[in-house]
């Protein structure tokens, strides 16, 4: 019957820059593809949630995002020019009961480290557990990875294994298989 509970996750090009994260900056929104409605849309600023969770609502509140108070006060401080923000909607699966969270992970697609100069390909990070990986907590690191472009596909190395608890020590396996 295909997947109907899905999450419009906001993805912006004023995130995860030299000098300026963004990150948490913008809104994503829980969306229900099978549900109708022709009442207006309403966003609950406290809570944080639009309801009704329809395709439209959903689209409305992703896009409105960059230019909440919080977004735009950042980009202000760090002198990131308004006109040039632009939002993407990834859309990703929802499940219909919560779980533990195994992980959060951000690809970003070039290579901040472990390539030569003209290498092109992705770097992976990977945090255990719900930690963030653009934001961790003071003496966390993330898991990383890099795939580095050759004529016969990607080229995988591990650069260092995640430390999602400051008190333990650094993992010695993977936080997501491989």
């Amino acid at each position: 019957s295909g997947v109907a509970l899905v999450k419009f996750r906001s993805a912006s090009n004023a995130e995860d820059l030299p000098g300026f994260d963004g990150a948490g900056l913008y809104d994503s929104f829980p969306v229900n593809l099978n549900k109708l409605s022709f009442a207006p849309c309403r966003y609950n600023h406290l809570t944080d949630e639009m309801k009704p969770a329809t395709v439209k609502c959903g689209l409305l509140g992703v896009y409105g995002s960059l230019w909440n108070q919080r977004a735009i006060e950042e980009r202000t401080y760090a002198r990131f020019q308004h006109h040039s923000s632009v939002m993407g909607v990834a859309v990703i699966p929802r499940y219909k009961t919560l779980g533990k969270v195994t992980g959060n992970s951000v690809s970003i697609t070039r290579l901040l480290e472990g390539g030569r100069q003209g290498d092109v390909g992705v770097t992976f990070s990977f945090q255990q557990g719900n930690n963030d990986v653009t934001n961790p907590e003071p003496g966390t690191t993330s898991e990383q990875t890099v795939a580095i472009q050759n004529a016969n596909g990607f080229d995988f190395h591990l650069l260092r294994y995640a430390i999602p608890n400051a008190t333990l020590p650094e993992l010695s396996t993977h936080v997501v298989p491989q």
